[in-house]
């Protein structure tokens, strides 16, 4: 089990094929995403200005635009406060846009991340009514939670008013608030983004032609902040990418889409991936207020300059994610991942503005959720990012009595706690999610829509799916699955990360990011494929394209090599220790007493041996839920997993059960796993296949041949992996031959082996001799025997 393939339900949809030109399977799709009505489907399929609700349905819309009619009659002073993410930039920009060109003398106002941070904040209230003395403030995606704030400007004599979109707190600021979240209120569809309720301000002051002029910030800042693209959210993103892919597109937008070479046909996924980044940039990195400017300003050769200087800051913010990513796992490492279910880091050194992102990250990478807090005076900021299922608004409510402040919604929250309350934080976050949620929330599962046949796949199907586009959160680009029994990988050219998997019927999936895969890719089993389709176009022509998402397999049934495990079992030899191996022998009968059944993490299976590995599986002694892998870890969370000639890309740290499946050639390698981990290790009695070592070869002629092998692979422009994996293919060599003499050749430091860029490096000045090597020794004693 890799991935748990989950599908959508839906109901049958004979009835409704008559009435649409459309496919059972895209029928099916539209119905299984919540679309059960003839009138339903027919406004997810047509979405126009006609689904707009009436605004005045929002409570508090008739006060706020009646003050608002005020101010833009006596020509008041208003402040717009925004936020610093697109979302709140883009409210910020159409409110301020509207209301100046409506004659308010408007005075926006962008908070920066780590002075002011998130929401009203006190001191930039003070300084901004000390400045331009408004008459009124309103807020944009912020302000639900600022009853004190709100307290503050009151008794300075300023109006302020709150338009929002985050979860209502149950203490609520005393002024007009326009949220589509608070509860009792007529508008019907509530998970509106920040600049969509400040659309239905623009709605309700001057009318749907008035809107129109925003609906391209609207749909941006829509994609942007993850709300659900469905109801009206649908309908704004398609009328603003209408606009965007249009003339009369905001003059910043169109300008940062020509410099990113988006010149036509911009869809949901450049919103996402493309722009987003970038205007987010702004904040994370130095000035929001440069991204408001990039949407207000008219000045080309200005909004040249800020794309310019938020595309520099977006390459800096991916260059510190990285380095951040790697600090994240190093202190992921010191956690008790078997019984803390949420991850829960800090560093004193760690950007604010960077910690969502790599919170995000986190949390997709373990199925967990992820906190990450940085630090801010005598206080922790933190982001938090959460998986499907696991509400993190509900979860810091119930640790609202040590809470600075806390908002957001049930997949990403910001909060600020003090420092001497973090222990505590841990304690009772991690036993409110263990004790609130199911284990089965915390499995790796992808869902999908429908599972199909390869003939399915068609040129008019995926145009037909072109139809449910935009896609975004709430309508994710349809996922399919397919089963099959086999398949044929082989590199990309020129490319090791990535993979073209071939069917038995002769269909080539796109595997993007599985180049380490590549014998996993090529086994029997019982595969499970989530695929994504789409159209490749080539010379004029049009082709169906496949792409791989995600894959599923319950156990291995078959090796095409199993040279390839014997070469795994080699390669332990390079894990040397001269301390003495901590373990325990134990019958193959006694193995299920050792496995806790009740448990998601800790417990590692480890065999070289494809007969052990399938006696094991076959028997039913591990659950349904192990993570089977076939030499490389396929997840870096802890889950209970079998490996089959693991490469030990492991953090064994995770792990308080280390089970070997027969004996290792060396109990060094025990040694080495004992310096690692605090783990418990068994080994099953019985003896490591022979035919591991049978047809090595120790002679000095094998290894001269080997030597100027990997010389080559190194050579040039070709991979080092991709370089042996095709002299092995190629019958030049054998895969544990080659094995054998890299691992004797780096223990004498003749070559030097990058294993995770798969580099390889030769010290053309070191000379030794092979009877230097331990390795060797033992592999020649053996072989001689």
């Amino acid at each position: 089990m890799n991935t748990i393939f989950k599908k959508r339900e839906s109901r049958p949809v004979s009835v409704l094929c008559d009435n649409f030109e459309l496919s059972d399977i895209v029928l099916k799709i539209i119905t299984a995403r919540g679309y059960q009505t003839e009138a339903q489907i027919k406004k997810f399929l047509y979405p126009s200005e006609n689904d707009l609700h009436d605004p005045f349905l929002l409570q508090g819309m008739r006060q706020l635009t009646q003050r608002l009619y005020s101010a833009i009659n006596n020509n008041e002073t208003v402040v717009i406060y925004g936020d610093y993410d697109v979302d709140g930039i883009c409210a910020a920009a159409i409110l301020s846009d509207y209301l100046a060109g409506n004659g308010v003398n408007v005075y926006p106002f962008i908070p920066d991340r780590n002075n002011d941070g998130y929401g009203l904040n006190e001191d930039a209230l003070t300084k901004i009514i000390e400045d331009c003395m408004p008459d009124l403030i309103i807020s944009c995606d912020c302000g639900i939670s600022a009853h004190k704030e709100v307290e503050m400007a009151l008794d300075l004599g300023v109006d302020i008013m709150v338009t929002d979109h985050h979860e209502a707190p149950e203490q609520l600021p005393r002024c007009v608030i326009v949220n589509p979240k608070i509860k009792g209120q007529d508008y019907p569809f509530d998970m509106l983004c920040g600049a969509g309720v400040a659309l239905k301000v623009v709605q309700a002051l001057g009318g749907l032609k008035a809107a129109s002029k925003y609906y391209d910030l609207c749909a941006l800042a829509t994609v942007a902040d993850l709300v659900p693209l469905t109801d009206e959210n649908r309908s704004l993103v398609v009328l603003g990418l209408q606009r965007i892919n249009s003339d009369q597109v905001n003059i910043g937008l169109r300008m940062l889409c020509q410099y990113l070479g988006l010149n036509r046909n911009i869809t949901s996924s450049d919103l996402a991936y493309k722009i987003t980044p970038r205007i987010n940039a702004a904040g994370r990195m130095g000035d929001a207020y440069r991204a408001f400017e990039l949407l207000t300003q008219k000045d080309k050769a200005k909004i040249m300059d800020i794309i310019k200087d938020i595309s520099q800051d977006n390459q800096k913010r991916r260059d510190i994610c990285d380095e951040l990513h790697i600090e994240a796992l190093d202190l992921i490492s010191e956690i008790d991942l078997i019984n803390q279910y949420a991850i829960i880091l800090h560093n004193s050194q760690w950007e604010k503005g960077l910690t969502s992102i790599i919170a995000a990250q986190l949390s997709n990478e373990y199925r967990r959720p992820c906190f990450l807090l940085a630090d801010s005076g005598d206080c922790y900021k933190g982001s938090a990012r959460s998986i499907e299922g696991i509400n993190l608004f509900e979860t810091l409510s119930s640790v609202s009595d040590i809470m600075m402040d806390y908002g957001g919604h049930a997949q990403a929250a910001g909060f600020t706690i003090k420092k001497e309350n973090l222990e505590e934080f841990k304690t009772r976050v991690n036993n409110y999610i263990k004790q609130q949620y199911e284990k089965k929330l915390f499995l790796p599962y992808s869902v999908y829509d429908l599972e199909i046949d390869e003939s399915q796949i068609t040129l008019g199907l995926i145009k037909e799916l072109e139809l449910l586009e935009p896609y975004g959160f709430g309508n994710p680009r349809p996922i399919f699955k397919l089963k099959t029994e086999s398949l044929s990988a082989e590199f990309m050219k020129n490319k090791c990360e990535h993979l073209l998997a071939q069917t038995p019927e002769e269909n080539t999936i796109v595997c993007f990011g599985y180049g380490k895969f590549i014998e996993l890719m090529n086994v029997s089993a019982d595969f499970e494929l989530g695929v994504e389709l789409s159209i490749n176009k080539y010379r004029n022509r049009e082709y169906p394209s496949i792409t791989l998402r995600d894959i599923n397999f319950t156990q291995i049934n078959a090796v095409p090599d199993e040279d390839k495990i014997h070469a795994q079992a080699l390669k332990l030899l390079m894990y040397n220790s001269n301390q003495s191996p901590k373990y325990d022998i134990i019958k193959e009968d006694k193995l299920s007493k050792i496995i806790d059944y009740d448990r998601l993490y800790g417990t590692l299976l480890l065999s070289y041996d494809f007969d052990s590995y399938k006696k094991v599986v076959e028997k039913g002694v591990i659950s349904e839920y192990f993570v089977h892998n076939y030499i490389y870890s396929t997840t870096p969370n802890n889950y209970n997993r079998v490996t089959l000639g693991s490469d030990f890309d492991i953090d064994f740290g995770g792990f308080d059960r280390i089970i070997f499946l027969e004996r290792p050639l060396k109990d060094s390698v025990i040694s080495h796993i004992n310096q690692k981990t605090n783990a418990q290790v068994y080994v099953i009695d019985r003896p490591y296949d022979p035919e591991i070592l049978r047809g090595l070869c120790a002679r000095r002629a094998s290894f001269v041949r080997a030597y100027a092998i990997l010389q080559k692979c190194g050579e040039g422009k070709d991979n080092f992996f991709t370089s042996f994996y095709d002299y092995v293919k190629d019958g030049i060599i054998s895969y544990k031959q080659l094995m054998f003499c890299l691992i004797v050749f780096i223990e004498l430091g003749l070559l030097k082996v990058d294993w995770r860029d798969f580099g390889v490096y030769a010290d053309k000045t070191k000379k030794a001799s092979l009877d230097d090597s331990t390795i060797f020794n033992f592999i020649k004693e053996q072989v001689d025997n």
